[in-house]
């Protein structure tokens, strides 16, 4: 996917991970987009695509948070008149008049837009990226109809459209018109759910494509798996796989029309790597981060062990680090649990009801202060008790919801490690430090 401009600062591709990355393209700069070629657009008449030819073109996954989803367009060239201009979805331009205010309430507003092929091309070729181009066996007339809609699309009054990660990007938007002009036969073909004994959901794809660890795949994994809720483990079928360029790529190359009642004529008239990449493709599942998840968090469990140990009857220096890792953990989790509450009140409702509001909870930003409090002054207090068991409780809970099939989210590495650090430090407030002995608090 694409981008307009620079890449937005890292501290808001982090909080908003979900939101950027499965989003997707942030744009090139304004005038590298920008063509001379525009044309007034076409009749679907079989004479207005007599001289047309059409590519699916599909560029895969890059290293930044978002390019990690991949991208795609469609070329056109006009042999009568040597248009060449490839049609792309998913843009925006984040210096535009309240785009970081609308970004965050979830009303993205992004744009289409015609490219030249030599630069679309150069942009993919420079980072180290693959494009895939697949002509279109199609009619003239549909050839002609292909890009009356599509330069309808990149009409100034149709220009601008409402962004939807995983049903209005990039993506969708080729998949749709495509489906328009071959008569539903695209969607008719794809409208199945794909077997095997793992569903494929929204979750599925994004988990498998942020796989890579070069880059800002950690990024994008880590992000996507914190703030995607569960609707993001709902069941998609294949059609609605097409969010991703590449699973539209496949859909198209397998697609036989049936024209006259004969044998199926393939879609895909030819198939050639027009950019080369030495880069290695995305995993075809998601992988098993689980052991990884689970071991940082028993190092972290170790770190509020240690640091107790060392707080508990020690000299003040020896208090510090507890202070600091527990009003960092508070922060950090009370945060994030503020991010989780005020999300149902912007339109990215992929991110709500999370049930990781439980394992890092708003109660977090009360721990931020006691914890530190309580290490400083080798004494827990009750309220310091109550609360570590009231996070630990949060997070039993939401691990028996995981638990549980039809209520479970696909949380659980989260929970791998969380759930070691809430019982240390449930620990820590009831055995790890001593209660004080003067006013029975230590806040």
């Amino acid at each position: 996917m694409h981008r307009i401009g620079r890449a937005l600062p890292s501290a808001l591709s982090v909080v908003g991970s979900l939101i950027l990355v499965l989003a997707g393209p942030l744009l090139q700069p304004a005038a590298a987009q920008a063509t001379s070629a525009g044309q007034a657009p076409l009749s679907g008449a079989p004479e207005a695509g007599r001289n047309l030819s059409a590519y699916l073109l599909t560029a895969e996954p890059g290293d930044r948070v978002w390019e990690l989803f991949g991208h795609n367009g469609v070329l056109i060239r006009d042999e009568s008149t040597g248009f060449e201009g490839v049609y792309h979805y998913g843009l925006f331009d984040m210096y535009s008049d309240g785009f970081v205010p609308r970004f965050l309430r979830g009303e993205m507003m992004y744009m289409s837009g015609v490219s030249e092929l030599t630069w679309f091309l150069a942009s993919y070729g420079a980072a180290n990226r693959r494009v895939w181009a697949q002509r279109l066996d199609l009619t003239p007339a549909q050839l002609g109809e292909l890009r009356r809609l599509l330069d309808e699309s990149v009409a100034p009054e149709n220009r601008t459209y409402r962004y939807d990660y995983f049903r209005n990007n990039c993506s969708t938007r080729i998949r749709d018109i495509l489906d328009q002009v071959l008569g539903g036969e695209l969607s008719a073909a794809n409208d199945t759910v794909r077997g095997g004994d793992d569903p494929v959901t929204w979750r599925t794809h994004t988990r498998r494509l942020t796989a890579p660890l070069t880059g800002d795949g950690l990024l994008g994994y880590l992000g996507i798996q914190l703030l995607l809720g569960p609707k993001g483990d709902e069941g998609t079928t294949v059609w609605q796989e097409a969010w991703v360029p590449m699973r539209l790529r496949d859909q198209v190359g397998a697609l036989r029309l049936h024209r006259g009642g004969g044998p199926g004529v393939p879609l895909e008239a030819s198939r050639a790597v027009w950019s080369e990449s030495d880069r290695e493709p995305p995993p075809s599942r998601p992988p098993t981060r689980a052991p990884w998840f689970l071991l940082a968090g028993l190092l972290m469990a170790g770190l509020f062990w240690a640091a107790a140990r060392s707080a508990a009857g020690g000299s003040r220096p020896a208090r510090l680090p507890g202070a600091l890792l527990g009003a960092t953990w508070g922060l950090l989790t009370g945060l994030l649990g503020l991010l989780f509450v005020a999300v149902h009140w912007t339109d990215h409702e992929f991110m709500y009801w999370n049930q990781n509001v439980l394992i890092f909870s708003p109660l977090g930003l009360a721990l931020s202060v006691l914890l530190p409090l309580a290490h400083l002054r080798s004494a827990s207090g009750p309220w310091l008790r109550r609360l570590t068991g009231a996070t630990l409780g949060l997070a039993a809970i939401a691990a028996i919801l995981w638990l549980i099939p039809w209520t479970r989210q696909g949380n659980g590495d989260w929970l791998l490690l969380a759930l070691p650090v809430c019982g240390t430090l449930w620990w820590v407030a009831w055995r790890g430090l001593p209660p004080d002995a003067v006013s029975g608090v230590a806040e």
